[in-house]
Order: structure tokens, then sequence, then C-alpha cells
């Protein structure tokens, strides 16, 4: 197989094929003259499909596994998933969402008070815009103003503070996880090793445009090694 696809690879060199040309510049003593020669070598992707897959696959051992069901099976992740909801608890228990709730009560009790105000001085058959009672309105107005200043000073500033929260945890998170993922592909490899399978297929993922990794696979060519791997999991061999 070897020495076949190396003839294949050496025949396959093709002279002016555009797609991916390989100029070659040769100068003559005069400098004037320029010789250019395009050579190019198909790419290994080419050759695989151009020998074609059924027949290698037949000589191999296949196995699948859903790597995404064994990372939310693993106890540390359930573990871990618990204790991030705890911290994000905590940040909306932080003295500057407290603080925010106050003063949003503070101005929702006030505009009770100054549609009072405001409809007892409109009862009145005599308005005087001078008065005590006109007064009282325009002190409610500019309370309440001032009120609804530092609520926007207080969302900002807690936004602020969840946003720096959130990426310290995602981050924190991110690490945790990926160090799960090694272990846990480390213990698949070695138990497809030990299982004897040339190949194995991880088909729960999703490639970087959003399709499947592998579309399909005939059910009697490949071992799916998924509900294996959890019973490892549960006993502890995976941690």
């Amino acid at each position: 197989m070897t020495s076949m696809i190396f003839e294949i690879t050496q025949s396959l060199t093709v002279t002016g094929f555009a797609a991916i040309p390989a100029q070659r510049q040769e100068s003559v003593d005069n400098g004037k003259r320029m010789k250019y020669k395009n050579r190019v070598k198909l790419p290994p992707v080419a050759l695989f499909c151009l020998l074609g897959t059924s027949a290698l696959h037949a000589e191999w051992k296949v196995a699948t596994v859903r790597m995404t069901d064994l990372f939310h099976h693993h106890p540390e992740v359930i573990a871990y998933r618990e204790e991030v909801k705890e911290k994000k608890l905590k940040i909306t228990q932080d003295v500057r969402a407290k603080a925010l709730e106050e003063k949003r009560n503070e101005i929702k009790q006030m505009n009770l008070e100054w549609r009072k105000v405001m409809l007892d001085f409109q009862m009145r058959k005599e308005k005087d815009e001078k008065g005590p009672e006109a007064e009282k309105v325009r002190e409610y107005r500019t309370r309440r103003n001032l009120a609804e200043d530092q609520v926007v000073a207080l969302t900002l500033e807690f936004q602020d503070y969840q946003r720096e929260q959130l990426a310290i945890i995602n981050q924190e998170m991110a690490h945790h996880h990926r160090k799960i993922l090694e272990r846990l592909t480390a213990a698949v490899q070695k138990y497809a090793t030990e299982r004897g399978f040339d190949v194995l297929y991880e088909v729960s993922g999703n490639s970087h445009v959003g399709l499947p990794t592998l579309v399909y696979v005939r059910p009697e060519l490949a071992t799916d090694l998924t509900e294996e791997m959890k019973k490892k999991i549960d006993a502890g061999e995976c941690r």
C-alpha cells in the first residue's frame, strides 16, 4: 500500500496545472531571459480521494465515541456546574447590586409621593405657581431626577463589576474543562488501543462551520464506545 501511494504520487506530477502552482525560475547568463516551469503535486487529500476510503476501511477496526456525552456525564463537570451557579448568584448579591436595587425602590416610592403631591396641586381651584404646594412639586421633581442619575451611575458600576467577574468565571471554567477533556481524551485513546481499534471517530461535535465532523458510519463497520466509557467514568477510572 505504501509503495502504491508513492508510485501514484510520483506519477501525478503535472506540468501547467494552475490550481496550485509551484513556479521555478531559471535565469540565463545575460539576465534578460527568464524561463518558468509550473509543476504541481496533488495534495494528500486528493490522493486519499483518488484511492478511496472503502478499501482502506475494510482493513481497519473502527470505533466511534460521543465526547460531549462523556464530558457532561463526568462528575467533576456536574459539580463544577453547580459551583459556577453559586459564583454567579454571589455577583447578583454584591453590595453594588443591593445599592442599585435600593435606589430603584427609592425612586418607586418617590414617584408615588410625587403623583400624590401633583394630584393635590392640580385639584386646587386656584393654583399658585409660587406657593408652597408648587414648590413641593418642584422639590420632588428635583429629587427624582437626582435619584435617576444615581441609578444610571450605579447601573454602570454594577455592569462593569459583573462583566469583570463573569470573565474571571469563564476563564476559570475554560481551564477546568480543558483539563477534564484532556483526561477524557487520553482515557478514550487508551481504551480504544487496548481494544485493538485502528481508528476512533468523535461523532458528537461539529466543525467550525457548524456541520457534523462525521456524517455517517455504517453500524456494522464501527463500534460505539460511549456507554462503555461512561461505565469507566462512573467507576472513577477517568479522573
